[in-house]
């Protein structure tokens, strides 16, 4: 049995109150490693909340003997489940810390994480919220040669990401993500959509400050078939399959819903009403090519394929992967 040291390599001015809040269901398997990594951290947290959705006991008692020796663990069962945005949310909005880092069950954090992100935040006040980097491993924790940004192909120049980058594209993963407690306290409650808590948080926080970024793999983030979101390895096949499957799904239907519901919570910008033009303009395109054709040259002459999409690699998507007829 590890025995975990209260360590507080803190050498900030003030002492960083740091909550982690991380969401449960079945976990059994992974969750133990997890908390593990996240009570190693060169700082440790002054509190851990979990909620925990499964039916069985099992999660429970995979940790139970880690929750009767740290106090600062604070476990909550629900019944009946809540989901995974609402588990997030109700303890985002228990959480006290003044920076407040989102955990995934089955992942494993390096032993700097906590002291590298809450580092920046405390140096780079104009930032809101803070994401880093994700090795994808198997469930060995052996590497698998990739990471989470070269699966959302970002690649940032610089520690700073501006709202017309997440305008684009959400770059971060709730699972690599610290935001400040007063940000966050403007962004909640998560709008009624279905698994939009990453989206949600990347752009909401966007909209009222700026976010930084680690160029640095500080989280395991381990694929297995229980994921809740199963990505592979970012292959020419792997997109081609995802661009295939966004078309199939609709996903930009669900993508009009995120802005419609930005603009209910923050207000219209002109920014934010050209995004859900070009969104609601590719929902739409679900129609034979010689309808959706207009649409197409209209988004293409009015940049917005540039600005909000990948450029052409979007703009083949919609003349050839679509029904022609």
């Amino acid at each position: 049995m590890l025995d975990f040291k209260l360590r507080r390599k803190n050498t900030m001015a003030d002492p960083v109150k740091i909550s982690v809040v991380l969401a449960a269901c079945d976990g059994e398997k992974f969750i133990r490693r997890q908390l593990e990594s996240i009570l190693d951290q060169n700082i440790v947290p002054d509190e851990i909340l979990i909620g925990d959705d499964s039916v069985s006991d099992g999660t429970f008692l995979a940790v139970k003997d880690l929750l009767e020796r740290h106090r600062f663990i604070k476990y909550f069962h629900h019944d009946p489940p809540r989901g995974v945005v609402e588990n997030f949310e109700f303890l985002l909005e228990k959480a006290a810390g003044k920076f407040i880092f989102l955990a995934d069950q089955d992942d494993r954090w390096r032993r700097d994480k906590v002291e590298k992100m809450a580092a920046f935040l405390e140096n780079n006040p104009d930032c809101g919220g803070v994401f880093s980097n994700s090795l994808a491993v198997d469930e060995k924790d052996r590497s698998l040669g990739f990471s989470h940004w070269q699966m959302r192909e970002f690649f940032p120049a610089g520690d700073r990401v501006d709202r017309a980058e997440f305008f684009r594209r959400v770059a971060l993963s709730a699972h690599d993500t610290a935001i400040r407690r007063d940000v966050l306290r403007e962004i909640l409650p998560f709008p009624k959509l279905a698994d939009v808590h990453d989206s949600w948080i990347g752009l909401a926080a966007a909209l009222k400050s700026n976010w930084g970024c680690i160029n640095e793999e500080l989280t395991f983030y381990t694929i297995h078939s229980g994921n809740l979101s199963h990505p592979g390895k970012p292959t020419l096949f792997w997109k081609l399959k995802q661009a295939r499957e966004s078309i199939r799904q609709n996903s930009f239907a669900w993508t009009e819903q995120l802005f419609l519901a930005l603009i209910e919570r923050f207000g219209s910008t002109a920014d934010l009403e050209d995004r859900l033009k070009y969104t609601s303009a590719r929902k739409n395109m679900q129609v034979n090519f010689f309808a959706r054709l207009p649409l197409i040259l209209r988004e293409l002459f009015s940049g917005r394929y540039h600005r909000f999409g990948r450029g052409w690699k979007s703009v083949i998507q919609d003349v050839f992967f679509r029904p022609f007829f």
